[in-house]
């Protein structure tokens, strides 16, 4: 299932990060994910600070979540993605 394969990218808040992330920094990481030819859908859930990304295809989910590098100063405090078999 494509659903299966989805890659979350939690952004920083509050909560859970000393600096709540950036307008700016969302729209970098939407457009990093939307430029790379691994992603076939990009949904940003804003309600919750996370962007979905699903590649295009599901055995590149792992590469998909490398395009991106959890750590505060991105803006990014975990990403989380299924892992092999």
């Amino acid at each position: 299932m494509q659903s299966e394969a989805a890659v979350r990218i939690y952004f920083c808040t509050t909560d859970t990060c000393a600096h709540a992330v950036t307008q700016t920094q969302i729209v970098a990481a939407t457009r990093r994910a939307s430029k790379s030819p691994l992603v076939g859908k990009v949904i940003l859930v804003s309600k919750e600070d996370t962007l979905t990304l699903t590649p295009k295809r599901p055995e590149n989910v792992e590469r998909v979540a490398a395009l991106f590098i959890a750590a505060p100063t991105y803006g990014i405090d975990k990403i989380v993605y299924p892992s092999g078999p």
